[in-house]
């Protein structure tokens, strides 16, 4: 008589045992464990999880006496994994695998594309942004079968965290350049707010006048991080103007002359003399009365550009005596 082990899941339906013999006598079949499942002629009924023996009785005929013969009916059932999706940002630290499931049997993981990431134990590191498939694997253990169960990982692009601080410049300071810092590789363009105040060529600015605008930080997106965009402001202040108004020499009876100087600024401006007595003065118009020294101050006004200033020049005036030692 052949009557091999048998393995069952405790969800099949009804099925009839199947026995090998050389002798044609009639087989009766007999099932240790009645909680596990019930036989009625050939066909077996499922009812609980477990392990029993069947014993398999076959009658005597013409020639051949009566056997019998025993198996194992084991009846299984499959686990109930659940292993849910799971979404990440690129740049998130390690996380572990939690599946769950209705066998107790320890967890093994595999993951498709190990570009994406990798597993040590239950472990999981991030390596770059994309989609992969990990499997999760059971073993059969007591009444569980071995069963399987995947689930996408999801690693999105991260933002990129781009600093570029606040910019103060004089105007007429040379060009200079702008360096954003930035955890993401991307390539930069720049923009600026208001051209008539900076313009922006590659990542390298040129001051125009005075005032606030803002430079637009743009970077591209790259494998693991998204496009960024940041604004940083830039405010160019007047500048001192250069004044040059150098020292004045003049000899009783010299033509009225108008003074001289010189100004980076275009500012409009205005003289006064400290001594009236020794020179009179109208606008820029100097005309020298008497000897003796005193200081004259120029006033210059702002700009757009420029700050007002002041400047001082020391006014001296001599009076010319001949060789007898007489005023002309």
């Amino acid at each position: 008589i052949v009557f091999n082990d048998l393995v069952k899941n405790v969800n099949d339906p009804n099925f009839n045992f199947s026995t090998l013999s050389n002798s044609t006598g009639a087989f009766s079949y007999v099932i240790s464990d009645t909680n596990l499942a019930t036989v009625i002629g050939l066909n077996v009924t499922i009812l609980n999880l477990g392990s029993t023996l069947v014993t398999v009785n076959q009658a005597s005929n013409t020639n051949y006496n009566s056997g019998s013969a025993t198996m194992t009916l084991r009846i299984l059932t499959d686990p109930v994994i659940n292993f849910n999706d799971i979404t990440k940002i690129y740049g998130d630290p390690d996380f572990d695998l939690t599946p769950t499931s209705t066998s107790p049997a320890p967890f093994s993981f595999t993951i498709s594309d190990t570009n994406i990431a990798n597993i040590i134990g239950s472990s999981v590191s991030v390596l770059n942004s994309g989609n992969t498939i990990i499997s999760v694997s059971q073993e059969a253990y007591r009444n569980f079968k071995a069963a399987n169960a995947s689930m996408i990982l999801t690693v999105l692009k991260a933002n990129p965290t781009i600093s570029l601080d606040e910019i103060i410049k004089t105007y007429g300071d040379p060009d200079f350049e702008i360096s954003p810092t930035s955890n993401s590789t991307g390539q930069f363009s720049f923009s600026i707010e208001k051209p008539s105040i900076a313009t922006v060529s590659n990542n390298r600015v040129q001051i125009l006048e005075t005032g606030t605008t803002f430079i637009t930080s743009s970077q591209a997106s790259v494998r693991n991080y998204n496009s960024g965009i940041i604004k940083t402001l830039l405010t160019v202040i007047k500048a001192d103007p250069e004044i040059i108004f150098d020292n004045i020499v003049k000899e009783v009876g010299d033509p009225e002359s108008n003074l001289s100087y010189s100004s980076n600024s275009g500012g409009e401006v205005s003289f006064e003399i400290d001594n009236g007595f020794i020179a009179s003065l109208s606008g820029a118009s100097l005309l020298p009365f008497f000897p003796g020294e005193t200081i004259i101050t120029l006033t210059q006004n702002e700009t757009l550009n420029y700050n007002s200033a002041s400047a001082s020049a020391i006014l001296e005036v001599y009076e010319v005596i001949d060789s007898a030692g007489d005023w002309l």
